[in-house]
């Protein structure tokens, strides 16, 4: 009997393992992957009739909230003339840097959109000019925040002279495709039909800004903020009250 408890002594127990169980994994995995957060603060946007306000002295969108340090503000515009904007600048005397501006959409119409990354506090106001040519524009600009990080551009989608027919629209033909988990993403449509259209986002897109600029043509600013890679994203949605409308989507996405 003494022989036989000191060979069990010797034996390891050994406990079955639940087959659910994780392996190496302490805690529990976030969705998504966490990181940096996005918050956009606010959108303004205007609509001009002459030329002494879309070139002369330019569209300027005031900021009801201030930006704070490291913001980066974002500007989408539609301007009656092939000759697009020859400059966006703000209050602090900062240039801004154009994502796309197509040129000569259904004949004489520009649109495009820029960014700012890393304003100062206290940016109020941001001015877009246009070329000489222009009577009518609308123009809209929006600031949003970051949690952490640096601002950088991951994918861009530009609008093309091969415009979308009709309503519903996505643009551009393939999409875009991201790589990083959190980022922003930001649409802008130039839009042209027989009327003053009224632009609406769709799908995921929340819709910034739209508007027409009283002489066949119309500007959509829209954004969404996404926690994990997109394939083929598109910027989306639809044109109404005017007829035989055509638009020119494109989206960019920030990290």
């Amino acid at each position: 009997m003494r022989l036989l408890f000191f060979y069990l002594a010797l034996v390891p127990i050994i406990f079955p393992q639940s087959p659910t169980a994780p392996h190496g994994i302490i805690g529990t995995p976030t969705a998504g992957g966490g990181g940096t957060t996005f918050t956009v603060v606010e959108t303004v946007g205007t609509a001009a009739t002459t030329t002494a306000a879309c070139v002369t002295s330019g569209v300027t969108l005031t900021f009801g909230t201030a930006t704070t340090s490291g913001e980066a503000i974002f500007v989408a515009w539609e301007e009656e003339s092939a000759g697009g904007t020859t400059a966006i600048t703000d209050s602090a005397s900062d240039s801004y840097t154009k994502d796309w501006e197509l040129t000569a959409f259904v004949s004489h119409q520009s649109t495009g959109l820029a960014h700012f990354f890393n304003v100062a506090s206290g940016v109020t106001t941001v001015t877009v000019t246009g070329a000489a040519s222009n009577t009518n524009c609308v123009a809209a600009a929006t600031h949003v925040k970051r949690s952490s990080g640096s601002w950088a551009v991951d994918q861009t989608g530009a609008a093309s002279n091969t415009s979308v027919n009709g309503s519903p629209w996505a643009g551009p033909t393939s999409g875009i495709t991201t790589t990083a988990n959190n980022e922003v993403l930001i649409g802008e449509a130039g839009i042209h039909g027989s009327g003053d259209c009224s632009v609406a986002a769709s799908g995921n897109w929340v819709q910034a800004y739209g508007n027409y600029d009283g002489n066949n043509y119309a500007m959509q600013l829209s954004y969404q903020k996404v926690s994990s890679i997109q394939t083929a994203i598109q910027n989306t949605g639809t044109t109404t009250v005017c007829t035989s409308p055509n638009a020119a989507p494109g989206l960019v996405s920030y990290k």
